[in-house]
C-alpha cells in the first residue's frame, strides 16, 4: 500500500507519514532476512573455522553419519556443526537427502526466525493501518477501503500462521 497525501498542509503530519512510508518499507526488505532458518542458519556459521573444518570431515559421510550428526548438532545446540551439514546436505539431491536441512535450522534458529518474521509482519500490518486510516481521515470516512483492508486483512493472516496459528477464511482461527 503506497501512502499518498492529499492534503499537505500540516507538516507535522506529512513528515510522521512519510517516517511511516519509510520505516515500512524497511521492515517489509527486511523480512526476507529473517522468515528462512536455514537461511539464518547459514548466515550466522559462514566465516566459522570450526564450519569449515566439520564440512571438510563430512565430505565422504554417508546418510547415516549425516543423520547421527544432525541429531548431535541439534542435541548440543551446534550452530556450526548443523551449518556444516546442511551444506553437505545441499550438495545431495532433494531424495536422497537422509535428514531435511530445514528441520536441522528449524531446531537451532526456528524459534528466532519466527519471532522476527512475526514481529516484522507486525510492525508492517500496524504501519499499513496507520496509511488506511490516514486515507480515511482524508477521505472523511469511517469505512474501510475494499481493497486496503483484503491487502491488510492477508498480512494479519500471515502473522498468525507464523506465530503458528491457521486462520480461517472467516477471520478466526481454525479449531
Amino acid at each position: 500500500m503506497k501512502i499518498t497525501l492529499k492534503n499537505e498542509n500540516n507538516p507535522k503530519r506529512v513528515e510522521l507519514l512519510r517516517e511511516i512510508a519509510r520505516a515500512k518499507e524497511t521492515a517489509k526488505a527486511t523480512i526476507q532476512f529473517w522468515d528462512h532458518p536455514v537461511h539464518i542458519l547459514l548466515r550466522e556459521t559462514i566465516a566459522s573455522a570450526k564450519r569449515a573444518t566439520i564440512y571438510g570431515n563430512l565430505a565422504a559421510a554417508g546418510p547415516a553419519e549425516l543423520t547421527a550428526f544432525a541429531s548431535l548438532a541439534i542435541a548440543a545446540g551446534d550452530k556450526d556443526m548443523a551449518g556444516a551439514i546442511v551444506s553437505r546436505l545441499h550438495e545431495m539431491p532433494a531424495s536422497a537427502r537422509p535428514v531435511s536441512p530445514r528441520s536441522i535450522a528449524d531446531a537451532l534458529v526456528g524459534e528466532l526466525s519466527r519471532e522476527l518474521t512475526g514481529g516484522l509482519l507486525e510492525v508492517d500490518s500496524l504501519l499499513t493501518e496507520s496509511a488506511l486510516a490516514n486515507r480515511m481521515m482524508e477521505q472523511e470516512r469511517s469505512g474501510s477501503n475494499g481493497l486496503a483492508s483484503v491487502e491488510l486483512a492477508l498480512k494479519h493472516r500471515r502473522l498468525a500462521e507464523v506465530n503458528g496459528a491457521r486462520i480461517e477464511d472467516d477471520g478466526h482461527e481454525a479449531e
